[in-house]
This record gives structure tokens, sequence and C-alpha cells, in this order.
């Protein structure tokens, strides 16, 4: 049974410890940066705000505040050196205590204190001589800085160069990894990474009061010979910092960590975004392991992140666990790309842990040419624990056949509600390089699609069937995309198909956010689906255990006015059957249609019996009469006047007067 999991979930109630605060509540100071500022740059004000990050830091204390606006700040600058020394060692070197929030509009704007991530983005970057992008300084024109079909470049000295890292480019043609060696190598040919800072930011015994929140750590190259050659955005040991809202991109590192080196401590980061960091190879001794975040001996909680098209030239795409502890909710692996585990890499460290809640693995890769085995493109587990309850594995590869979602060499793996799904390859591989390790994976409540040759997982409740997503590739056709959907559909057979027992108590929301155990198959009892998403319950406003869309397809139900829901859950006023919107008169429980005399009156009213409604009527209470408005005093019918002339006519002797004389003259 799934009683293993009880430990693994006991770690999930950190998540409930974490704060994720805007400010500090202790703050002493509040101090300000503003590359654009021009008044007294002491950091008391918007417009009299530090230029330079640098400065800030210099004279923050623990319970300090720095707000810094948006802009680029670069690490070798200060007020003493506002051009850059070029060091590249020089880093932002993260406080205890002190937080610095990114992203405010500062001085100029009606309101310098409004706080927008994407209008107003803080990059910290290692592009020490801002000279990365394309169109930085004078175009270059050597043909070893461009892709280009022939082998070879024109720079016989940067030729030679990359051709002994890479002896492809020399022998059939110069491509986009040569050129990419080329920013590393030929610094003087193309420009280059190589005057790029080592560490953008560096966290060394920093504790839990110390956050970062709200900005780009951008371009840092720790590229190079030890002990340099390790988490290009941030590196840290023994760091505890709590980290929010941040994107680390492009970082680079030759050892391990292109974006994080972690070693020991506890950091927390929420909502981060780790885009395009990765690891390259630059000597052989180096692990080249963790395009993202590689974590060695800490204990790592992420909540909310995601990791696209990271890679690593070995181990770990997006993460590598290194003999850690490592706890994942809501995180988002796709794209990502290594030799071995192209979103996660666990070690063969017998200490390392992972648990992983409401996680999604879309379109990793793993393997390569020189790797003969099931090299895990979702994860790879070397040995330690993994627990995985309620993640989805869509279309993630392995060049090898086996061990798309996993691949185990000697470690256990626990899922629950789980989802490992591709169309075309095996879902896990057991044994890790040549079938020699011993590891396992146990699978409860999960779906499995397809088995791994056609066996049977150890567990109960499994099911191998297409778990019916929204749109698993997206518009653009490619798994690991931004707009992949891995919801599932109404129709999706792995609805209410988990173990609610497997489901942490403190997790009560999904990947997107939403409730996790509903009844979304109207059975009445609310279970957790399989997979990271958990599908709604659908509407049954009439609570006939059909789903309201069905009612209508059946014709079980009307919809007149098309807004998708049964006619006899929409409001009807006057209780005629005929919904208000679709009612005439809907105060009139008698009309559905204004008709001859409008809402509210009949049509067929007619007191005097003269065949004309009352509300036409001019006399309705007068039978047939005429010369209205005094209808008492009326006149009868012109049916009746044949007998009332012939009368007057006796009467008078034939001689009838109107107030006039006779046609013969007489006198009336």
């Amino acid at each position: 049974m799934f009683t293993r999991l009880k430990l693994p979930v006991a770690i999930a109630s950190l998540f409930c410890l974490v704060s994720f605060g805007a400010e500090n509540a202790l703050a002493q100071t509040i101090r300000y940066v503003d590359a654009a500022a021009t008044g007294a740059a002491d950091g008391s004000s918007w417009c009299d705000a530090f230029v330079h990050l640098q400065d800030a830091l210099a004279v923050a204390v623990a319970g300090d505040t720095i707000r810094v606006a948006d802009g680029t700040y670069r690490p070798d600058r200060s007020a003493a050196n506002p051009a850059g020394t070029g060091d590249r060692a020089a880093t932002f070197q993260l406080m205890s205590g002190v937080e610095i929030l990114g992203g405010y509009a500062g001085c100029g704007p009606p309101n310098p204190d409004l706080r927008d991530l994407v209008t107003h983005e803080t990059i910290l970057s290692g592009d020490l001589a801002g000279n990365d992008d394309p169109g930085e300084g004078p175009p270059p024109s050597s043909t070893c800085c461009y892709d280009h079909s022939t082998p070879g470049c024109d720079d016989d000295t940067c030729e030679t160069t990359v051709c002994s890292f890479d002896p492809f480019c020399c022998a059939y043609r110069w491509d986009s990894y040569c050129t990419e060696w080329v920013n590393y190598l030929c610094c003087t040919t193309c420009p280059s990474r190589c005057d790029n800072s080592f560490h953008v930011t560096s966290g060394h015994g920093t504790d839990a009061a110390t956050v970062l929140d709200g900005v780009t750590i951008a371009r840092g190259s720790a590229v190079d010979a030890s002990p340099v050659h390790r988490g290009g955005g941030l590196i840290m040991t023994d760091g505890s910092p709590t980290i929010r809202d941040c994107t680390f991109l492009d970082n680079r590192a030759s050892g391990a960590g292109g974006a994080i080196y972690m070693e020991g401590g506890a950091p927390t980061m929420a909502n981060c975004q780790f885009l395009k960091n990765t690891t390259i190879y630059f000597d052989e001794s180096f692990p080249l392991s963790a395009g993202a975040i590689y974590n060695r001996n800490g204990h790592l909680t992420l909540a909310g992140c995601w990791f696209r098209h990271n890679s690593a030239a070995r181990q770990g795409g997006g993460l590598f666990n290194d003999g850690g502890t490592a706890t994942l909710r809501d995180c988002t692996f796709s794209g990502n790309a290594a030799l071995m585990g192209g979103g996660i890499y666990q070690s063969f460290q017998p200490d390392g842990t992972l648990l992983l809640i409401n996680c999604v693995f879309s379109g990793n890769s793993g393997g390569g040419p020189i790797y003969d085995a099931a090299p895990g493109g979702g994860m790879e587990v070397g040995s330690g624990v993994v627990t995985l309850i309620n993640c989805t594995f869509s279309e993630n590869t392995s060049n090898k056949g086996g061990g798309a979602s996993i691949s185990v060499y000697s470690g256990d793996v626990y899922a629950s509600n789980s989802i490992f799904w591709g169309p075309s390859t095996v879902q896990f591989g057991i044994g890790g390089p040549y079938g020699l390790g011993d590891g396992t994976i146990v699978a409860d409540h999960s779906c499995i699609v397809p088995l791994w040759d056609g066996g049977v997982w150890e567990g109960i409740g499994n099911v191998a069937v297409d778990p019916l997503f929204v749109d698993a590739r997206g518009a653009d056709g490619v798994a690991g995309t931004e707009d992949d959907d891995l919801r599932l559909m109404r129709q999706s057979p792995v609805i209410d198909a988990g173990d609610n027992d497997a489901v942490p108590p403190s997790v009560t929301t999904d990947i997107a956010g939403d409730p996790r155990i509903v009844d979304a198959d109207l059975d009445g009892v609310a279970e957790v689906d399989m997979g990271a998403y958990e599908a709604p319950r659908p509407a049954d406003c009439n609570d006939n255990g059909t789903p309201d869309e069905d009612d209508l397809a059946a014709g079980t139900s009307e919809d007149c006015n098309g807004n998708g829901i049964p006619d006899e859950c929409d409001p009807d006023s006057d209780g005629d059957g005929r919904i208000d919107a679709c009612d005439g008169c809907p105060a009139d429980p008698n009309k559905v249609e204004p008709g001859l005399c409008g809402c509210g009156l009949s049509d067929t009213a007619d007191a005097d019996g003269d065949g004309t409604s009352d509300c036409v009527d001019v006399c309705p209470g007068v039978d047939d009469a005429v010369f209205a408005p005094d209808c008492a005093a009326a006149i009868p019918a012109l049916a009746e006047w044949g007998l009332v002339i012939l009368a007057l006519l006796l009467l008078t002797g034939g001689k009838i007067c109107f107030g006039h004389r006779s046609p013969r003259g007489a006198t009336c």
C-alpha cells in the first residue's frame, strides 16, 4: 500500500511555515536605488537615490529594505567606479536581514512607488562590458562569430582552440555549438562572455530574513577553472535566503549550477523562473551538472517555480540534487535537456531526498551519443528516495527508448496519483547504465502509458489509458513550450481516479491554485484526480447527476438564450415556465409576449361581449355603443337607428328637423 509516503509527506508541511510577505515587518530604513536618479545619491528618497546597488549594500544593516527602480545594475559599478572596474570577481553579496526589492517606477513617474515587475524590470547583470547582445559595440567581422555550413573559421588561433574542444567544428561545419565555444574561448575575436562576472550575486551565510524579490539575474558566466566554475547567477555556501518572483536568465557555468550553486543552507524560492541557463564543457574534471540549480547537501524548498529550456552537458538540465533534500510544489520543468536527467538528476549520494507535489514535466529530453542506457528524459535517479504526488510527466524523451519519464539506477521512486504519458516511448527505465543498478519504482493510483516492457508496476489502482489532456503540445505542436495545456478534458478517465489518502493535508490546491479534491464526476464523492491539475466540478444546476452541457446536448434540457445553462436553472420570475431572458412579459404569468394588449392585460377579455377586446374597445362596458367618451349616455349603435327614425317619423307626420329647416320649407 502507500503508507511509504507518510514520512516524506511530513516534509510538505515546510511550505506552511514559509512567509512570502512583501517587506520585512522589522524594516528600520528604506534605502532607494535608481540608475536614472540625478539628486544627492544618498539613498534617502527616489530622486536622491543611490545610482548603484553596491552603494546601498555598503551602508545597509539588518532590518533594512532596499528598493530598486527599473534599470540595469552591474556588480563592478559604484559611486567610486561609475564606469565599472571590469573585475569579474565583483558580485552583489546579499546581507542577512536585508531585503532587496526590485520592479519600482522610481524617480520621475507620478507614483515612484508603483511596483510592476514587467513594466519596471530590474536587472542585475553580469554583462560587465555590455557587449553580450548582437548590436552592442562594433559588429564582428570574423566568420568565427557566425554559424555557417563549412568547417572551421577565418581566425586560426580561435579555430584551433575551439576544435580542440569540439572537433566537429573543423571536421563538418561551424554550427551554433561552435559559436557558443567562441563566446568563452576566443575573447578578442568576437563579442564574448570572457569579461562577464563569475557570480552576479552571492548569498554566503545569509539567513531566512535575507530577501531577494522581483529582480532578473542575468548573464553570469562562471566559465573558468576551479573554484569560479559554479553558480553564474548566484553562489552560496550555508546560505538560506528567501528568493521570490525572480528570473534567472541566461547564466552559465563550466562546473555546476549555471544559474545557482548552493552548498548547505536552506534557501526558499517561490514563483521564480529559470530560463536558458546552462553548464558547458570546459574541463573533463568538472561535473558539468545542473543547467539551473545544483543543490549539494542543502535543504532546498521551491514553490511555483518554472524551469524552461535549461541544459547541462551532463546531468540535470533543470535541477541536480546531490545528497541534499529538495521539496518542490507546483513547479514546472519544460523543454530542459541533459545527457542524464533532462529535468532533474538525483545523484548517487544515498542521503538525497526529493519530494515533488503538483509538478509538471513536459518535453524534457535526456541522452546523447555516448550514453548507452535509458537516461531519464524527465528525471534520472542515481540513488536516494524520490516521492511524487500528483505529478504529470508528458512527452519527455529518452534517446534509448526506455526511461522517457524516469530512469532509476539504484534509488527508490514512489509515485502516487501521477501521470506518466508518452505516445511512443516507454516511461520507466530500471537499472541505469547497462542495467547494472537495482533501483525500484512503485506506483499507486497512477496512469502509465506505455508500460515498461508491457509489464505491470508494483502497486494498486494503476491504469494504462490516454489521460486526455486538453492540448499536450499546444498550438505550436511542440511539447515543452509555454502553450502546452496539460489540464484534463472533462471526459478524462483519470478524473476522480486517485487516492485521497496520498495527498498531504496541507495541499488544498492544484498547480493552478484551484481546489485540489472535488467531485468532478458528480457521483457524490469528492476524489482526487491523477496528475498536477484537478478538473473542476462540472456545473449540474438541476442536480440530476449529469453535467449541464450533457443535458443540453442530449436535449433533456433546453437553453433558449444560449447561455449554456439549462432553462430550469435560469430565473423565471412569473413562474410560467419561460425564463425571464426569453419571456416577453417576465412579470405576467399568463403571457410570454405582449400581444394585442401588452403585458399585464388580457387579449381576450370582452366585458360587453361585443367581440372587441376590452383593451381596444372604446366603451368596453356598453354593448355596441358609440359616441364615446360619454359611454354612459351613448346613443345606441346604428343597428337600432332604423326603429328610432321610424318612430320619429310617425310622431312628426314625416317631418324630422335637426336644428334647421326641412327640405320642403316646413318649420320644425
